[in-house]
């Protein structure tokens, strides 16, 4: 970080303080959301300022289920890492419904420069924890029947709503959804 400005300082809601890092080749400032959530928007704002437009190079949004490479050009080759590339002005990206845990803002510069962000927020929404199916017991042909999890997702949901199954596919599955009440 470049004095006092923290990666912090890009999370605390305050539009009087700012992140930044000091001048470096490929500058990068990272969120860890804690856990996988469905990512609905990101929104970054950066710093409006006489001498600021000097910070608003190329950058990149990348997010991504697991950690990322210490190399931009690795992350950018990974088909499981989403890539958002724009001009370091305000972003917003809306409605983009990903799953994701860590949000990565890269610079990719060619000379050494800081990267200073002034707000960056994050929305969406928790994913359904995983629920596991039936295991080991006969279907309807009287084979055994494999367990897999399941994950359903956003929650809650207006128009779409994805089933994502991590341990292969289903054939001739038969999905009920219900509320907490049972509808």
């Amino acid at each position: 970080t470049y004095y006092s400005n923290t990666a912090s300082k890009a999370r605390d809601g305050s539009t009087f303080t700012y992140s930044q890092t000091t001048s470096q080749l490929q500058p990068w400032w990272q969120l860890d959301l804690g856990a996988q959530f469905v990512v609905n928007t990101v929104e970054i704002k950066h710093r409006s300022c006489y001498g600021c437009n000097y910070y608003l190079l190329r950058d990149n949004v990348f997010i991504s289920t697991t950690p990322f490479s210490s190399d931009i050009n690795v992350v950018k080759a990974d088909p499981n890492i989403y890539e958002f590339p724009y001009i370091a002005t305000n972003l917003a990206l809306n409605n983009i419904n990903i799953k994701g845990r860590y949000l990565r803002i890269w610079a990719e510069y060619t000379t050494p420069n800081s990267l200073g962000l002034l707000d960056v927020k994050v929305t969406g929404c928790s994913m359904v924890m995983p629920l596991a199916g039936v295991s080991n017991s006969l279907n309807n042909s009287g084979n055994q029947s494999k367990a897999h999890v399941v994950n359903i997702y956003p929650n809650p949901a207006t128009e779409k709503l994805f089933i994502d199954v991590e341990n292969g596919s289903l054939h001739d599955a038969e999905v009920i959804l219900t509320d907490f009440a049972g509808r």
